[in-house]
C-alpha cells in the first residue's frame, strides 16, 4: 500500500507495528508531506523538527495531545491565529491546559513550578529510591525464572518512582491506578477516529479529579512534603496558581513519567536478550549501557510524534504552511533521519552521534524528566545484567506486537526467561 493510500491516524496493527517503510516512502515526497487523510503537514527530518520545536513565533503547543482532532469552540480563520487560540484557550479544558500544550509566557511560568520537582536534593533522594527499589523489583523478577517484563516489573518500577516524586501516599497511588485501569478502554492515539480522545479524557479526568482533592485539601490545611509544597508554590511573580492548573500538571506528571519509560526498561531488555553479542559486550564492558539506552532512545522513541498548530502563514522546507495546519513532528522517522544517522535502520550500540535523538523532544519544550528517565532505564537493566548470566527471550510468547496507537510505541508485552548468576 502506498503513503497516499495509507492513513497514518488510523492504521492496522501491522502497520503499527513496523511503520517504517511508509516513514521513509514519504521522506521521498519531501521533508514536508501534507498526508491526504486529515490533512496534517507530516515532518520527518531531525532538523526541520528541531526548526518547529523551537520556534514558538509560528507554532503553538495547543494541539500537542489531541493533534488532528482538536474541537474548537468557534472558528478558527484568517491568516494570524494567535489571538484566536489565546480566546478560545480556556474553554478547552485542562487536557490542552497543561504544560505540554502551553506557550510563551504561560509555558515559561508553570515549567517553572514543575522544576520545584526537580531541585537536586529532591532529585537525588528520589534516584536513592530508584536504586533500592529497583533492585527489590529486579531481585523478584529473576527468581522467577521467566516472567513479563513491561506490564509487570517494569510499570512496577516507573509507577513507584513518580509517586515518590509527587509525594502520594502508597495506598491512595494503588486505588486511583485501579481506579484509572477500570474505567479505561483505550488509550491516546488509538486509530479509533478520534485519537483515543475519549480514552483519554476518562484516564486524566479520573487523575485530574484526584490530584484536585489534594491540592485543595493541602491548602486548606497546609502540611509538609511534596504535594504540600506544590499545592502553595507561587508563581515567579508572587501570584498562586489556581487549584486546577497545580492538578493538571500533578496529572501530567504521573502519567507521563510512567509509560514511557517502562516502555524503554522493555525495549531495552528486548534487544538484549535477542541479540546476544550485544550482550555479551555489555557484560564485558559495562561503560557501553549509557550510549546503548541512548541508541535505544533513537531506534524506539516511546513517542512517535508531537503536534504543533501554524498560528499564522509560514512556510517550512519551502512547503508553504497556512496558518491554522496541523503539523506532526514525526520524532520516530527523525530519529531515522539518513541525514544524520547512518544506516539508521540498524540497531548500533556503538553509534558516536546516538544522542542526538530528539526522543524527549526539543526546544522549550524538551522532557524536563529525561535525566531521571534514564537514571529509571540504566539503573534497571544494569541490575538486570549484574543479576543474571543470561537473559533470553521466552519461546513462543513473545508476539512484538506494538500498541495500536499513532502517538505511543511500545510493545505490548514483554517475555523474558532468566538464568541467574
Amino acid at each position: 500500500m502506498s503513503a497516499s493510500e495509507t492513513n497514518y491516524f488510523m492504521a492496522d496493527q501491522a502497520f503499527y507495528n513496523s511503520p517504517f517503510s511508509y516513514l521513509d516512502e514519504i521522506r521521498r515526497r519531501g521533508r514536508v508531506y501534507k498526508e491526504p487523510h486529515q490533512g496534517v503537514y507530516m515532518v520527518t527530518g531531525l532538523e526541520d523538527c528541531l526548526k518547529v520545536w523551537r520556534d514558538e513565533d509560528n507554532y503553538s503547543s495547543v494541539n500537542t495531545v489531541t493533534g488532528p482532532f482538536m474541537s474548537w469552540p468557534g472558528p478558527m480563520e484568517g491568516s494570524d491565529l494567535t489571538d484566536l487560540i489565546a480566546k478560545y484557550r480556556p474553554a478547552l479544558g485542562p487536557r490542552n491546559n497543561m504544560l505540554v500544550t502551553l506557550d510563551g509566557d504561560q509555558h515559561e511560568a508553570v515549567r517553572a513550578l514543575v522544576s520545584i520537582l526537580f531541585t537536586p536534593a529532591q532529585v537525588k533522594k528520589v534516584e536513592a529510591f530508584i536504586k533500592d527499589y529497583a533492585k527489590q523489583v529486579v531481585d523478584r523478577m529473576v527468581e522467577q525464572g521467566e516472567a513479563e517484563v513491561y506490564n509487570g516489573f517494569a510499570r512496577e518500577l516507573t509507577f513507584y518512582v513518580i509517586i515518590s516524586l509527587l509525594g502520594v501516599p502508597m495506598d491512595e497511588a494503588k486505588d486511583l491506578l485501579q481506579r484509572v485501569e477500570d474505567n479505561t478502554t483505550g488509550r491516546i492515539g488509538e486509530p479509533d477516529g478520534t485519537g483515543g480522545v475519549q480514552a483519554g479524557t476518562i484516564t486524566f479526568g479520573l487523575t485530574y479529579e484526584y490530584f484536585l482533592g489534594k491540592v485543595r485539601e493541602a491548602r486548606a490545611n497546609p502540611t509538609t512534603g511534596v504535594l504540600g509544597t506544590l499545592a502553595n508554590a507561587t508563581f515567579r511573580d508572587g501570584s498562586l496558581p489556581s487549584a486546577e492548573q497545580i492538578a493538571t500538571m500533578c496529572t501530567v506528571l504521573f502519567g507521563a513519567g510512567q509509560e514511557s519509560t517502562a516502555r524503554m526498561i522493555a525495549h531495552c531488555l528486548r534487544y538484549i536478550a535477542q541479540y546476544p553479542q550485544m550482550q555479551a559486550s555489555l557484560r564485558a564492558d559495562r561503560s557501553k549501557l549509557a550510549n546503548f539506552v541512548e541508541e535505544v532512545l533513537r531506534y524506539e522513541s516511546p513517542s512517535k510524534g508531537t503536534f504543533r498548530l501554524a498560528k499564522r502563514d509560514t512556510e517550512l522546507a519551502g512547503v508553504p504552511i497556512p496558518a491554522g495546519s496541523v503539523m506532526c513532528l514525526v520524532r520516530t522517522a527523525a530519529n531515522r533521519d539518513p541525514d544524520v544517522f547512518p544506516d539508521p535502520h540498524m540497531l548500533d550500540m556503538d553509534r558516536k552521534n546516538a544522542r542526538r535523538h530528539v526522543a524527549f523532544g526539543g526546544g522549550v519544550h524538551m522532557c524536563i524528566g529525561q535525566n531521571l528517565a534514564r537514571t529509571e532505564i540504566t539503573t534497571f537493566v544494569g541490575l538486570c545484567l549484574d543479576k543474571t548470566s543470561n537473559i533470553e527471550l521466552a519461546p513462543g510468547k513473545n508476539s512484538f506486537d506494538y500498541d495500536l496507537s499513532y502517538q505511543l510505541r511500545g510493545l505490548q508485552h514483554l517475555h523474558l526467561r532468566f538464568t541467574r548468576a
